[in-house]
This record gives C-alpha cells, structure tokens and sequence, in this order.
C-alpha cells in the first residue's frame, strides 16, 4: 500500500492543477470597467487585457486569466436543470455578474441582502452531479438547493410544492422486494444489501436515503409554513374536471430520482410501494408525499461528499402518470416512437402539463424559494 501513496498523490495533484486550468469567462451586469473586473478577481488590468486580445471593452464574455475565478463570498447556492426553473428567482436579486464555467452559467448577486449564486447544471443525473461539483469547487457554497418543477405522487397534487425531507434514487442498482422466511417483507438495492456505501467516503454507514440536516429543515419549515400559493390556473382545473384549487407547500415528502422519465401508473404505484419498504428498512417515517425528477439525488450527493448542507424544492406539474390508469401505450408502440404522441392524443393520454402555460409553475418555485433562501441567509447554517 505504501508505495502506492506517492502515485496516488502525485495524481490527485495533476487532477486538481487540470480542474484549477477550467476557463472561468465572467459577464458583468452593471457595465464594469477592465479595472473594476480586475480588482473583483484580483488580477492585474494587463493580466485581464492579455486573456482578451480581441476584445476593445469588456461588455461581453470575459476570459478570466489562467488560475483567478469567482470572489469566495460565502453564499446559498441554488441549482436547476434549467434556466426558466430559476428565472424568477434571477429577475427578483441583484445580479452583477455571470460566470461560465464547462458550459454552464452561473448568476451571482444577492435576494434580499443575501448573497446567491444561482446555476443552471442540465438535465438528468450526470448533468446534475457535474454541474453541482461544478458549483462546489469554484465558489464558496455555505448551503446548496436544487429546485425546478417534478412529476407528483403520493397525495401531491398539480400546483403543489414540496420541499423534500428526504431523497433516494429509484433506479440505481437492481431492486430486489421479497417476503423473508419468517415473515416481513425485503426491499432493497444489490449494492446496498452487500454493505457498500452510497457515499464513496468509505468511512460512512451505506445510506439509502439522504436527508437534509434536521436543525435547518426546521427553519425551512418555519419559512414557507404561512406561504400562501396562487391557484391553479382554468386550463389545469378543466384538465382534470375539478374546481380550481389552492395548491399547498409540503414539507414532509421525499425526492425520488431516477435517469428516466416516470409515465405510467403502474411505475409510479411501484415507486411508492418501494418507498414505504425503505422507509421501513431504514427506520423512518413512511412520506406521505413524493416527487419523481432526474436530478436531485445526484446533486445533493455531491453536496454530500462536499460537506455542504442541502435542500430540495420542486414544484409538481404533472402527476408522473398517464391521464387514465385504464389505458397504457401497447408495447409494440415503442417500435414506433414517433406514432406514440397522436396514439396519445386519440385517447385523450396527453400528458397533465402538455397544455398548460408553464410560468405558473416556474412562478410556484419562486413563491417559496425566495423566503427560504432569505431565512438561511439570516445566519451561518449549522
């Protein structure tokens, strides 16, 4: 083993000096001058106009020079997979400035006072684990949320937001549920009845479900508790031929990631069936809510491995199934994709959100998000 240490640390060095050459390009919002940008990233005027050789005045994308990147004001981070799922939180702050960093951007400013960072990773797991690593390693995160909108289940309902009280991933490894001999019922992941950690920090108990930090959820709580939503808009009500409804912020729920899309009920039965076994297995209280994404666990993993706290907020914009749980699309469908949609529509299948105009929901994110960052701003998150 001994001999191995100098390779291994003669490695880590060439991956941290790799990831420290990333271009970092930076766009002011408020007109700064070369000077001013220089004195923000601490490096000199000439530094900056030498990264730029091109550029007569910095009003677009900025190079930073080899080495500098964002300021390290400690911050609430929020990340998403897409611009529009932050976009309301970004037009209420102050933002001075965007970063770019591996294709992805960055919008630093403040929300009420509270300094933010507000990224946009890409959608589905990868992308959501890279972006989030992404956003750890170049700026100083004192608390991480992944938000955007999710697929419902449970007793969620269209317009509902839920922020998780915990979060597990739904198709990692193979799934094995069977009655044991003397009775109770197993349910778990191959890798995780072997023992091995979810984490990779070998030193940690193999966590199946992820939770955020009991003290901050708490203040989290406290937060959205008197929050009063918008209702749902005519076109959801007449979806689903019902009287237009207040949706709710929900607390008590689970994130349920996986790398594909849930569309069917008996998928999404199946995923609250194994929910329930969890919950059970690991001693904690069944949710009554959940959510579907592609996102969330993988983010808040890297938050994980990073030591920083977390929290989820998705707004639910579909119920994770088709329209009716009598018709589901034949098999020999799938042969044919490009049929399914006018299959669908024929039956009257489209998808709950199809329709909809989707800033309600984007707004939804907003409605509770900015409260709690303003509460988690208010001092260090233990």
């Amino acid at each position: 083993m001994s001999r191995c240490l100098p390779f291994v640390a003669l490695l880590l060095l060439a991956l941290g000096e790799a990831w420290a050459g990333v271009p970092v390009s930076y766009r002011s919002m408020s007109g700064e001058t070369w000077t001013q940008i220089a004195t923000t990233h601490s490096v000199t005027t000439e530094a900056l106009r030498t990264a730029n050789p091109a550029m007569d005045s910095p009003n677009g994308w900025v190079r930073l020079p080899e080495g500098a990147g964002p300021p390290q004001k400690p911050a609430v981070a929020l990340m998403a997979s897409a611009y529009k799922e932050i976009a309301y939180i970004v037009e209420a702050s102050r933002i001075e400035g965007v970063y770019r960093i591996v294709g992805r951007e960055f919008y630093v400013g403040t929300s009420d006072g509270v300094p933010i960072i507000a990224g946009v990773a890409g959608g589905n797991m990868n992308n959501a684990a890279i972006g989030a690593t992404i956003l750890l390693h170049h700026f100083n995160v004192r608390v991480m949320g992944f938000v955007g909108i999710a697929g419902g289940g449970g007793s969620t309902r269209v317009g509902d937001v839920l922020v998780a009280s915990g979060a597990v991933q739904n198709d990692q490894g193979a799934w094995f549920d069977f009655e044991m001999p003397r009775g109770g019922v197993f349910a778990g992941l191959t890798w995780n009845m072997r023992g091995a950690p979810i984490l990779s920090d070998a030193g940690r108990e193999a966590r199946p479900v992820l939770v955020p930090p009991a003290n901050m959820l708490a203040r989290i709580r406290s937060s959205v508790e008197r929050i009063e939503l918008p209702q749902i808009g005519p076109d959801v009500a007449a979806f689903h031929g019902v009287e237009r409804y207040r949706p709710s912020v929900l607390v008590d729920g689970w994130s349920v990631s996986g790398s594909q899309f849930v569309t069917s009920h008996h998928a999404r039965a199946t995923i609250e069936r194994r929910l329930a076994l969890t919950a059970d297995r690991v001693r904690l209280p069944r949710p009554q809510h959940f959510i579907v994404d592609q996102e969330d666990f993988a983010a808040i993993h890297s938050a994980e491995e990073h030591g920083v706290p977390w929290f989820i907020v998705r707004t639910v914009v579909d119920m994770a199934a088709q329209k009716s749980a009598d018709v589901g699309i034949p098999l020999t469908l799938y042969d044919t994709p490009d049929e399914i949609p006018a299959w669908l529509t024929k039956r009257g299948q489209q998808s709950h959100a199809k329709d909809f105009d989707y800033s309600y929901f984007y707004r939804q994110i907003a409605h509770v998000v900015v409260p709690i960052v303003k509460e988690l701003g208010r001092g260090q998150v233990e």
